[in-house]
């Protein structure tokens, strides 16, 4: 929807204001995010919000390799039940796999 675009748009800038991060790499955040959200009511403690994906975002680029950052960042925070964090690894790899 267009309400949608114009909050992704808004979050992307926000990360690359705080962050520095390059826009592709906060655009997949965002994306990665929301494909999160939609996973909400599936076992996860909380949602990824827009400070988890700030700290990411310092994280990868400080160097760090993006599939790691999404585990400690992002995975672990929102769930503490192994397959559930398994099941948002296989869900960040389709938007981080080969960075």
């Amino acid at each position: 929807s267009a309400a949608s675009d114009v909050y992704k748009r808004q979050e992307q800038d926000i990360i690359i204001k705080e962050t520095g991060v390059a826009p592709n790499i906060a655009s997949k955040l965002v994306e990665l995010a929301q494909a999160l959200r939609r996973l909400e009511d599936n076992d996860l403690e909380e949602v990824a919000s827009t400070r988890l994906l700030i700290y990411a975002a310092k994280m990868m680029s400080s160097g760090m390799n993006p599939i790691e950052v999404c585990r400690c960042c992002l995975a672990e925070p929102l769930s503490d039940d192994i397959q559930t964090v398994n099941s948002i690894m296989e869900v960040v790899k389709i938007y981080f796999d080969g960075e």
